[in-house]
């Protein structure tokens, strides 16, 4: 491995480690490397959905922003070319975390995420909750990522049982998501991003300053 830079997906787990390590408060996007899978526990069956830009600016794809397309003076982004994404956002129990190379057995089980998934997929968990008369929260699923053109938070969902939620690790107050996902102003957005845009948080993305949700 190099000195500044990781090759492949080795370096995730280190870098899951060193964010544990910063203790820092502000939640992580869930997302699968293709071919991977993990378990889930769903908080909020209810999402809160918005139309999102994601853009790769500096090199760097963490960069999600909130569309101002229905306000009265419009969305800087959106005027500057980039067509955003109809999103919605759960909040998840990650009951898979990743194990530790230092010997220190299986971390982050039980970590609270953000589970941000567009349109296809928010429709898949929309039936998902009409199937279940008492909705999705404390169901846990086995979620799968096909192959690299699926949906990066996954795109297969199988129910495995129902989890004892009071037995999940203390994460705290529920986070608020309207605040999380605020827009910015175009002012913000412009100081932000500049005159240009190419298609990815920043303020009014949430969750993106910590991690990577790679578009593959």
């Amino acid at each position: 491995m190099s000195d500044w830079f990781d090759s492949g997906y080795e370096g995730i787990p280190k870098a899951d480690e060193e964010y544990e390590k910063r203790g820092g408060g502000e939640l992580r996007r869930f997302w699968l490397k293709p071919g991977a899978s993990a378990e889930i526990v769903f908080e909020t069956d209810e999402p809160l959905c918005f139309w999102e830009h994601h853009l790769k600016l500096g090199g760097s794809w963490q960069n999600w922003f909130t569309c101002r397309r229905d306000s009265e003076d419009g969305c800087h982004i959106c005027e500057n070319g980039d067509n955003p994404a109809y999103v919605g956002v759960f909040v998840i129990r990650d009951m898979t975390g990743w194990e530790s190379k230092k010997g220190k057995g299986r971390q982050g089980v039980g970590r609270r995420m953000l589970f941000v998934v567009k349109r296809k997929t928010l429709k898949m968990i929309q039936t998902l909750k009409e199937r279940r008369e008492d909705g999705l929260v404390g169901l846990r699923f086995a979620v799968s990522r096909s192959d690299e053109n699926s949906a990066n938070c996954g795109d297969l969902f199988d129910f495995l049982r129902n989890e004892d939620m009071s037995a999940l690790p203390d994460a705290g107050d529920m986070p608020n998501l309207m605040e999380m996902f605020k827009p910015l102003t175009n002012v913000e957005m412009a100081s932000e991003v500049g005159g240009g845009s190419s298609s990815g948080g920043k303020g009014g993305g949430g969750g993106g300053s910590t991690e990577d949700d790679i578009p593959f």
